[in-house]
């Protein structure tokens, strides 16, 4: 079968209903008509042509795409002529979201979900020569009245329409109002793929065999054919059918495995369909030999566990939530291998791909299948309730949830479908005063995506939503949970079907981590400024006034309370954005090790989020032009196979040892206090070893001998530098009595040495990309040398924290 990609598209805009009378769907355009990228949307083609206002580049995006999507648009395309007789298909990739689409002026399809893909024969429409394809794209059409009965978080209208849910606005982009053909569309020719379905399964692992099973649907065969099945060396031929079904035995497998436990193999599956001998179709499939179980077993008197096991091996979940590459679907596929190269580099085996955002393309899971991370799937939906008593949604539903199953059950990074991002805690939430209100959405979410999992995809466990497990949704006591009282600064105290509690917990801050002995943390985050130089970029000149509008009045009053909790208040926008970057870096760190502390009772982490969608103020650890922020380089040594840990109690600290490799780790731990000018200091020396797979105490020291916490650091460290120096604070760092240091920096080769004569907190060169330095954020230890590679040359262009510091060193 041939194919081939149209991309020679021509569109344009009219009001409601005039495209159809001035004859557009008979392809009748003119010289007005403009060019269009296809994968792309309309928003982001009028902002290239100087149309619209580009909103990302605007200090007020809000109104600027709203009238774009209240026309139709159109799109045309002339085909390239065919052979006569032969059989022709137009498949669509991604529609967004309700079109019409004609041929030859000849209406053929109306689709109105923007996750699924279509294919039509359109062979009997076709001219000997000047075929066209027009399409019509019509938000509107799917716009209802809302029923009182629905909920949704910034807006309910999105709960009708299958499309990306945040499209409306949400806390990290504003409305996009996304119109267009976001996805390829292809011309195939000739006879359909007789192999239209392959899937393939691991049964089973024991005794060093896995059992393994492959189907495949076919079509168009007859007797006598034969399919033809080879994978490492092992051949078997079996009869065609409309359901093949066969079991394979593979002696000493290569496992698919996480990239921090092992290697992520994928073998090569070819299937053939024969006919005496001769090749009719054919399929090629990297498939990953692996199990996964989703334990949930009871874990002393703190309720059940929550943990992944992989090949029979518990694996301790570290990572992120990702969120759409881009707010214009269509865009940015491009940015894939370099933010999932940081996410494995960041130390992360795992990302959670939001249900607010997109399905996302196929290159994304093959990625993540190669660099051995793992994918908890979310379905696409978020934060309200759903329409599911209208039966012709639920059967739009079941269509979209079995095409988006079949279609990426292939890929062994996927480990979980999820129902849901958050719909069933803000459900109890809301209603909260109403028991035994109808939970409209629970019918899908409890019904028919687990029926459509079962039916489709044994390979991989089913969760109803986001958080869930337990008496009720975010229960400590089982499932996953998010952790947002931090952020919002509260108290978390409710049962079932209480009053939530919104008291503020004073002066708490992000140290309020440590008292969350959840599950499975599959959310939490502080906000964190990106690079100075972005928003420079973005917004133009800087001030604090507007570092401040820019975010939502709510999220930024959360914001400055963390900054001026734990470091003080900044009064430029060099010195709020330094402390920003540093709240954000510091809080995560505490979850994160207070997380792997509690090693299998808690299972995993998820920091949301990975990526931005938008330049601004967010949540992430990479900014939307691909910069890491501080947070990023804290965390991947937070994330660290091997790490120690302190945890500090009434009248002692506690040093713990954290490993996630299956290797006991022997050495030399010297660990104490010093003072902050290195004058004073107490220290011990052990010989200890961290098992596999564990995390565990190593020792302790009083903390009574301490008679100055604001002048006195904690130093953990192994002998020739096999595991980073673990540092800590006694009091929130405003209160620390750090002095103005002498620093040199040196260039040695492609090596940057740096040397301080005191303690320097969140040491850090200024503007630098993704990629220029190896390390960046730390501290710097008295008198020792700190060695990073790189090719930035701008040595003196450094920053730091100190308590009584405004803005940089030369201000």
């Amino acid at each position: 079968m041939g194919s081939f990609r149209i991309t020679n598209w021509k569109c344009k805009g009219v009001p409601r209903g005039q495209g159809e009378e001035l004859g557009f769907r008979r392809g009748d355009i003119d010289n007005t008509w403009m060019d269009i990228k296809v994968p792309g949307s309309i928003q982001h083609m009028l902002i290239d042509r100087g149309l619209i206002k580009d909103p990302r580049y605007s200090p007020d995006p809000s109104g600027i795409l709203n009238d774009v999507s209240q026309q139709e648009w159109w799109y045309v395309t002339f085909l390239p002529s065919v052979k006569a007789g032969e059989k022709v298909f137009l498949c669509f990739e991604g529609l967004n979201t309700h079109a019409h689409i004609w041929v030859n002026g000849i209406s053929i399809a109306e689709t109105n979900d923007m996750f699924m893909s279509y294919q039509f024969e359109i062979s009997q429409y076709l001219r000997p020569v000047d075929n066209s394809v027009a399409v019509c794209l019509d938000a509107g059409k799917l716009v209802k009245q809302v029923s009182e009965n629905l909920w949704g978080l910034f807006n309910t209208e999105r709960l009708y329409i299958r499309k990306m849910q945040m499209d409306w606005g949400w806390d990290f982009v504003p409305y996009i109002g996304s119109i267009g053909i976001w996805r390829p569309v292809i011309l195939k020719t000739g006879t359909p793929d007789m192999i239209s379905d392959l899937c393939f399964h691991t049964l089973s692992l024991a005794d060093g065999c896995a059992t393994i099973e492959i189907t495949a649907e076919l079509a168009g065969w007859i007797d006598g054919d034969k399919l033809v099945i080879e994978m490492d060396g092992l051949c078997q031929e079996v009869a065609a059918n409309d359901f093949v079904r066969t079991v394979l035995q593979i002696e000493n497998p290569k496992l698919w495995w996480p990239h921090d436990i092992g290697q992520p193999y994928l073998y090569q599956l070819n299937v053939s369909l024969k006919r005496k001998n001769e090749l009719i179709s054919n399929k090629t499939l990297p498939v990953g030999i692996r199990t996964i179980q989703l334990l949930q077993q009871p874990i002393g008197g703190e309720g059940l566990s929550f943990c992944f096991c992989i090949n029979n091996r518990p694996v301790y979940c570290k990572g992120a939530n990702w969120v759409p590459i881009d707010a214009f679907p269509g865009d940015g596929k491009e940015r894939y291998q370099k933010l999932l190269d940081m996410t494995r580099g960041c130390g992360m085996n795992m990302l959670r791909v939001w249900g607010g955002g997109i399905y996302e393309d196929e290159t994304f899971y093959t990625q993540c299948d190669q660099l051995g991370i793992m994918v908890w799937q979310d379905f696409a939906y978020t934060c309200g309730t759903y329409p599911d008593n209208d039966e012709k949604f639920c059967a739009l539903i079941r269509d979209e949830t079995k095409w988006i199953v079949k279609t990426l059950r292939k890929h062994p990074s996927i480990v979980l479908w999820c129902g849901n991002n958050e719909c069933d805690w803000k459900y109890v939430t809301h209603y909260w005063d109403t028991p035994g209100h109808q939970y409209l959405g629970y019918k899908i979410f409890h019904q028919i995506l687990p029926s459509v999992c079962a039916e489709l995809d044994e390979d991989r466990p089913y969760w109803p939503s986001s958080p869930s497990g337990g008496p009720e949704p975010n229960s400590k006591l089982a499932g996953d949970t998010h952790n947002w009282h931090v952020w919002h600064g509260l108290i978390q105290g409710r049962r079932y079907w209480e009053k939530p509690n919104f008291t503020l917990a004073e002066d708490m801050g992000y140290k309020a981590y440590l008292q969350d002995n959840g599950k499975f943390i599959s959310e939490f985050g502080i906000q964190g400024s990106p690079a100075l130089a972005t928003l420079t970029k973005y917004w133009g000149e800087i001030n604090l006034d507007l570092l401040i509008k820019k975010q939502n009045k709510l999220d930024a009053e959360r914001h400055q309370r963390l900054i001026e909790i734990h470091l003080g208040k900044a009064d430029n926008p060099v010195d709020y954005c330094l402390r920003s970057m540093m709240t954000q870096a510091e809080g995560l760190k505490i979850g994160i090790e207070h997380f792997r502390r509690r090693k299998f009772n808690c299972s995993g982490c998820l920091i949301w989020q990975l990526n931005d969608s938008w330049p601004g103020f967010s949540w992430s650890l990479i900014d939307y032009d691909g910069i890491p922020k501080a947070a990023y380089y804290y965390i991947r040594r937070a994330y660290a196979p091997k790490i120690l840990s302190w945890e500090i109690s009434k009248d002692k600290a506690i040093l713990w040892g954290i490993n996630d490799t299956d290797l006991i780790w022997k050495g030399t731990i010297c660990y104490g206090w010093y003072s902050l000018d290195s004058k004073q200091q107490r220290t011990w020396q052990i010989e200890t070893d961290i098992p596999g797979n564990s995390a565990v105490t190593l020792g302790d020291l009083p903390l009574k001998d301490i008679t100055d916490p604001q002048n006195v650091f904690l130093l953990a460290e192994a002998k020739n530098n096999e595991l980073k120096p673990a540092v800590e604070y006694m009091v929130n760092p405003r209160y620390l009595r750090l002095e103005e240091p002498k620093i040199t920096v040196t260039r040695e080769g492609e090596s940057i040495k740096i040397k301080a004569d005191k303690f320097v907190s969140f040491f850090h060169f200024q503007e630098v990309t993704a990629t220029s330095l190896s390390d960046n954020y730390f501290n710097l230890l008295p008198g020792r040398d700190y060695v990073i590679q790189g090719n930035f040359s701008a040595l003196n262009c450094y920053n730091y924290y100190l308590p009584q510091k405004k803005g940089n060193k030369d201000e």
